[in-house]
């Protein structure tokens, strides 16, 4: 995957309007790889790109990568990012993220995270 977005960025020069949407596939990957600090900064980065263009589509899922890797590494603010991802979710109207998102709240109930 970080290869795959190196290549993109060196085709088209910056990271495109799917920037925070493949930030989140990568933050979510690794966390679930164990590479939590890296997971925080990407989803970290995809929040305040989708934030800073207004991209209510994609906003859920990097809040839901920030909830994800914040988990992975102990830090506050799970349950509050979750909570904006619904409440964005709902606005957009987004109703798979809203499915991803209490399917990973479930996962983290049971993980005890």
């Amino acid at each position: 995957m970080e290869a795959a977005e190196r290549v993109y960025r060196e085709a088209m020069g910056n990271g495109g309007e799917m920037e925070a949407w493949r930030g989140s596939v990568r933050a979510r990957a690794l966390a679930r790889l164990g590479r939590g600090e890296e997971a925080l900064e990407v989803a970290t980065e995809a929040v305040q790109f989708a934030r800073g263009h207004g991209m209510l589509w994609a906003l859920p899922l990097a809040l839901l990568a920030l909830g994800q890797a914040r988990a992975a590494v102990g830090a506050e603010g799970v349950e509050e990012a979750l909570d904006e991802a619904t409440a964005v979710a709902t606005e957009a109207d987004a109703r798979m993220a809203l499915l991803t998102i209490e399917q990973e709240r479930e996962e983290l109930a049971v993980r005890g995270a």
